[in-house]
């Protein structure tokens, strides 16, 4: 991959100064302070179709990562689609962070055909550049961030690399990615008064709740905009008129229950506990996907359900085993308690007839070696007795 990239960054080179037709560049600094020129109307991008699963381990992923930065501060975007499942995680998320990249993911023919061909236009086209986003209230501030890789880390206020448009379906409405970002009170303050009031006139409890907000981005053109609102929000009813937000708060509870559950320190009782909580969940999950719309937990996504249910079938299969450990346990416990010596059980073992259960009578030695009466060895030959079974 880092070869392929060295040859299309010399490519584009030769190109920018062989040709006289193409349009000037603005300058904008990026977040770290460096110069990046972004082209303002055109620009040239690298597409990958990969499972990004390195050949040559960590030196090849990082001369990769540095290959994509420093073609990212010359305007030569790269593209990452990763084909299945299997996925680099670690190294997507490294590489979508560097000015101008963009990820996706596809898992079948349905779905690639979908990429590239209605949505191809909005995931090669960048609209913003090094957004930043400032939260200001006395009361409230931002716990964690869900939807990208670069609002996990919320140490210095909310920045993003890149931002893309959003594509539209056949009804002219927009599907995409979302950011959603969990609020938390500051430390030192109650939450007696935490709810809020859409009315006109403020109160004190929707003063509480105001959200002042800053935006600042730079465009393609190299144009720094900046811009801020004030929102008074309700944090003491979930929204649930908006579908998206819906869908995406229960991917979100998904998403924290998995991590939770690789957490979790493994005690027998812990695992009964996981069977009941996916699977109420799982009830919860379908609800939420069917009232927000999407159907496609039955389809393209039923990667989610189907992660719920190895996770149940894994901890059903750790209680039985559990419990054929402790009954084998208490077996041999009771077995110790109840023998007399060794030399006694084992001379009651050869005077017990294996089909009656009784004391041998005029005994008979069967091929496997075990003893039977006589009479029940006859009669196991001629009919089909209750003990032979």
């Amino acid at each position: 991959l880092s070869q392929l990239l060295e040859e299309c960054n010399v490519s584009a080179e030769e190109q920018k100064n062989n040709s006289t037709s193409r349009p000037k560049r603005r300058k904008s600094s990026d977040s770290e302070g460096s110069s990046t020129s972004i082209q303002e109307n055109r620009s040239s991008r690298i597409l990958f179709l990969t499972d990004m699963e390195s050949s040559e381990g960590s030196r090849d992923e990082f001369s990769l990562l540095d290959t994509v930065k420093q073609n990212a501060s010359k305007s030569l975007w790269t593209s990452i689609m990763g084909i299945g499942s299997d996925l680099n995680i670690g190294l997507v998320e490294r590489i979508s962070i560097n000015l101008g990249c963009f990820y996706s993911s596809v898992c079948n023919p349905e779905e690639f055909r979908k990429v590239m061909a209605q949505e191809f236009d909005f995931d090669v086209t960048p609209v913003a550049f090094n957004i930043n986003l400032k939260l200001n209230s006395d009361k409230w501030q931002i716990n964690k961030g869900y939807g990208s890789p670069e609002v996990y880390n919320l140490t210095n206020g909310i920045n993003i690399s890149t931002e893309f448009p959003l594509a539209t379906d056949a009804n002219g409405d927009r599907f995409g990615g979302i950011y959603v970002f969990k609020l938390e009170q500051k430390d030192g303050l109650s939450s007696s008064s935490s709810s809020s009031s859409y009315g006109r006139k403020k109160t004190k409890q929707s003063q509480d709740n105001e959200l002042n907000l800053e935006l600042s981005f730079t465009d393609t053109n190299g144009i720094r905009h900046s811009s801020t609102d004030t929102v008074i929000a309700n944090l003491t009813q979930p929204n649930h008129s908006n579908p998206s937000l819906r869908k995406s708060v229960a991917l979100i509870k998904l998403v924290d229950m998995q991590q939770n559950y690789i957490n979790t320190d493994e005690n027998p009782d812990q695992h009964r506990i996981n069977i009941d909580n996916f699977t109420k969940f799982r009830e919860h999950f379908v609800n939420e996907m069917k009232d927000a719309g999407d159907h496609s937990y039955n389809t393209t996504n039923i990667s989610f359900l189907e992660i719920i249910d190895k996770i149940i079938d894994l901890e059903r299969t750790e209680v039985l085993r559990i419990e054929k450990e402790k009954a084998v346990k208490l077996m041999k416990q009771t077995r110790k308690k109840s023998k007399k010596n060794d030399g006694m059980q084992d001379l009651e073992e050869h005077l017990i007839c294996s089909i009656c259960l009784s004391i041998l009578s005029d005994p008979v030695q069967l091929s496997c070696l075990h003893d039977v009466c006589k009479t029940c060895f006859y009669s196991l030959a001629v009919t089909s007795s209750p003990h032979s079974s």
